[in-house]
């Protein structure tokens, strides 16, 4: 799934991209852009943090515990 909608990405790139440039640090459309990229590494964090375990655990075979 992640192969495809990186591929769809790619391949629709020039219908995606925006004509309209950031104006300004203190704009709406930048504080979206602010928003979406802080909730993107709370995301990552939270997968780190649930998947570090797993995968350390099949690799080493020794089970550890975040938090």
């Amino acid at each position: 799934i992640i192969a495809v909608s990186i591929a769809l990405l790619f391949t629709r790139m020039d219908v995606l991209k925006t004509r309209n440039k950031l104006e300004s640090l203190t704009s709406r459309e930048s504080s979206f852009l602010l928003n979406n990229l802080i909730f993107l590494g709370i995301c990552f964090s939270v997968l780190w943090g649930t998947m570090f375990p797993l995968v350390s655990e099949a690799v080493q075979g020794a089970r550890i515990t975040v938090g």
